[in-house]
């Protein structure tokens, strides 16, 4: 029963959420289709698997992600939460009635998930994906102007909702592993050595158990899962995909102590920034012609294997604040005219103008 869906059919949590059918999972969660009984609406629920219901550290994670989307309300590239919290709910289990206390947060419901449409790329036009990514970036500093990391971006935590019938709008999604850089670390600064998010998508340096703790750290490592949710919009895999595995990886530098894997780092990230540079040149082609090379530049600067070299180098973007990703905003801007004026499309402002 522990970790069995079917157990939390047909409840009704918070005397208000009607849970109908399964949509997703995760490690420590279900994601479930309900019904909100008080307004009317269907709405995603998304509660703590029972059999997570006693470790610390599943428990800590569901509800920092209650408290980051509670204190993330209203912003417009952030999943919206309804309510958040822990029910009650009476079930009969073979015949014996039982109550189980139940952790969840109840959200907006989306249409699909990013990873899921990233299937038809093809058929998605550029000006739809670049919209897609600019909302991307747009949560992810909502986030981080609220001095929040989110630490495990991917497409698979990119929600897609329909606006009317002319738009997919984005929403950052699966705030479990993020981080209040105003909050004290919960861990020891060893525990982010290896980075706090999906593996399969972290940068080079948490897969090189070089990683920190500090409020840069944080952000460059952001900057890099930014940019392999835009490699993943570009070729449908994610940057790690592309790059050849390194001798850097070996059980040697593995097992090595930090102080000489930061020495080995060096040798290894002159060699690395030629493997990135050939896996970014051979999804070029994908790349309309229009705007390859400022896709190519965005996407080299934002997965560059040192970390500090993802942020900002340009002259007049230094004075910039140290949070938010306004640059990032610009270019797409930026790259998204060009496309345009190349197809021939007007602007939003234009249609809604009449200019």
């Amino acid at each position: 029963m522990a970790d069995d869906p079917t157990v939390f059919l047909g409840m009704t949590i918070d005397n208000r959420y009607r849970i109908q059918h399964l949509v997703g999972h995760g490690y420590f969660s279900f994601v479930f289709k309900a019904f909100d009984q008080q307004d009317q609406v269907p709405v995603a629920v998304k509660v703590l698997k029972l059999g997570h219901a006693s470790s610390t550290e599943a428990v800590l994670e569901f509800d920092t992600e209650g408290h980051l989307l509670q204190s993330l309300r209203g912003k417009s590239n952030i999943v919206d939460l309804r309510s958040s919290g822990m029910s009650a709910v009476p079930v009969s289990v073979q015949g014996t009635s039982t109550v189980l206390n139940v952790r969840f947060h109840a959200m907006e419901l989306a249409d699909l998930a990013l990873v899921d449409l990233l299937t038809y790329r093809d058929q998605v036009g550029w000006l739809h994906r670049l919209g897609i990514f600019r909302d991307v970036v747009s949560g992810l500093h909502q986030m981080h102007t609220s001095l929040i990391a989110h630490r495990d971006l991917k497409a698979d935590n990119v929600l897609l909702f329909m606006v009317g019938n002319r738009r997919v709008a984005a929403k950052v999604s699966d705030l479990g592993r993020s981080r209040d850089l105003q909050d004290s670390a919960r861990l020891d600064p060893s525990a982010y050595e290896w980075g706090r998010g999906d593996i399969d998508h972290a940068p080079p340096e948490h897969l090189l158990g070089l990683g920190r703790s500090s409020d840069d750290d944080f952000k460059y490592a952001d900057f890099y899962l930014v940019g392999s949710v835009l490699c993943e919009i570009i070729s449908g895999q994610q940057m790690n995909s592309l790059v050849p595995s390194s001798g850097a990886t070996s059980q040697a530098f593995l097992a090595a102590p930090p102080a000489a894997r930061e020495a080995m780092f060096g040798m290894w990230a002159s060699r690395a920034v030629l493997d990135y540079s050939t896996a970014i040149s051979l999804i070029s082609g994908d790349i309309p012609a229009a705007i390859r090379h400022q896709v190519v530049a965005l996407l080299t600067q934002l997965c560059h294997p040192v970390p500090k070299m993802r942020a900002t180098r340009q002259r007049r973007e230094q004075n910039l604040p140290a949070w938010g990703l306004e640059w990032v905003l610009r270019r797409v801007d930026i790259i998204m005219r060009r496309l345009r004026a190349d197809i021939g499309t007007p602007s939003e402002v234009a249609l809604q103008t009449g200019l």
